[in-house]
């Protein structure tokens, strides 16, 4: 599963990473990382060495994971635990090189969901967020015209497959979500991280103020 961002709050199109984040790098003879004040520590999913069509690409080509293995939580995380693959939003966290591995350090906010398998329609999406499967872009026009791929527009509507537990309150109550899964929704334009499944089917991850309306 591959991934490219665009989300506000987390957003993004899912296949992979665009930037590097700068590498606080610790020092050799510490044993341990412990997260602290509701973040993670993940081991970054190393980036892939050749393209999908099996050509070998340079260091500088690979682009960067955002997807990883949670290592150590601080105390009051609960929406993951060790041992979780998460996807999490791009831009986010501190990066650290520990125990010659790429780590990253996140608020547990900034984690999209967690990937039981390489499946994105699996994904269990985290907090006030929805996983949703997109609606197929058109292949004409009204006219008969066949559109190019890069002059499809996918509608902005889709069918919800997974929901977060919702977010919580001022009082620490969490709320909620305002559909239900198999909903057919309608959500914000440039909301959400996009993603591609093995199957070919386009999905995209929103949070709950990102959905426009509802559809029947």
């Amino acid at each position: 599963m591959l991934a490219r961002n665009s989300m506000r709050a987390p957003s993004a199109r899912a296949r992979v990473s665009l930037s590097r984040r700068p590498f606080s790098v610790t020092r050799a003879s510490f044993s341990s990382v412990a997260p602290l004040g509701s973040r993670i520590l993940v081991r970054i999913e190393k980036s892939q060495p050749q393209s999908a069509g099996g050509i070998l690409l340079p260091s500088s080509s690979q682009k960067k994971q955002n997807n990883g293995v949670v290592v150590s939580i601080s105390e009051d995380v609960a929406s993951v635990t060790k041992g979780d693959k998460v996807l999490y939003s791009e831009y986010a966290g501190t990066e650290v090189d520990f125990q010659d591995e790429e780590h990253i350090i996140l608020k547990s906010d900034d984690v999209i969901g967690v990937m039981p398998s390489d499946d994105v329609s699996k994904l269990k999406p985290c907090g006030p967020r929805i996983l949703i499967e997109c609606t197929d872009a058109e292949e004409s026009t009204t006219g008969g015209v066949l559109l190019t791929q890069s002059v499809k527009e996918r509608p902005l509507t889709g069918s919800v497959v997974a929901i977060g537990q919702g977010a919580e309150d001022e009082s620490g109550k969490v709320q909620p979500l305002s559909v239900k899964v198999g909903a057919t929704v309608m959500y914000s334009k440039y909301s959400g991280m996009e993603l591609e499944g093995k199957d070919g089917k386009q999905y995209i991850v929103v949070g709950d103020s990102d959905l426009l309306a509802e559809l029947s």
